[in-house]
């Protein structure tokens, strides 16, 4: 019987996981940390409240040889908020309008932004994620 029961929680998740999304101000899917070269940041929301993480790190010129580490773990949000949830942290980030002129841009769009956090690893220490239509227009 109790295995049952965990096949249809299980199959209860699976369909209500998806329907959480759309409380959101923000679609999933891949958003990006705008930086330099040598380094990327990728933060990628699937629909099934899973989230993946993949920083990358490599010497000038020698991109094939790159380092790179991948986080793993669920989200939620609620309208603007967010949520992470990975290894025994918590992070919260909310979806905001930042100013890009620092960025050598004249406009302004919304990004995934992380407020200072105490992490351990502080990966999401201060750091903001980018819809990739704005990765896209740096390289226009």
């Amino acid at each position: 019987m109790k295995q049952r029961f965990f096949v249809i929680l299980g199959f209860a998740v699976n369909i209500l996981c998806p329907v959480q999304a759309s409380a959101c101000d923000f679609a999933p899917g891949k958003y990006q940390q705008i930086s330099e070269s040598e380094f990327s940041v990728s933060l990628e929301l699937n629909k099934n409240a899973q989230f993946v993480l993949t920083q990358e790190r490599w010497l000038a010129g020698a991109h094939g040889q790159r380092e790179t580490h991948i986080y793993r773990g669920t989200w939620k949000c609620d309208h603007a908020q967010l949520e992470l949830h990975y290894s025994t942290q918590t992070v919260q980030g909310i979806w905001a309008e930042e100013d890009l002129s620092h960025y050598g841009k004249v406009k302004s769009a919304k990004s995934l932004h992380f407020a200072a956090q105490k992490t351990e690893d502080h990966i999401f220490n201060g750091v903001s994620f980018w819809p990739q239509s704005v990765i896209l227009s740096f390289k226009s």
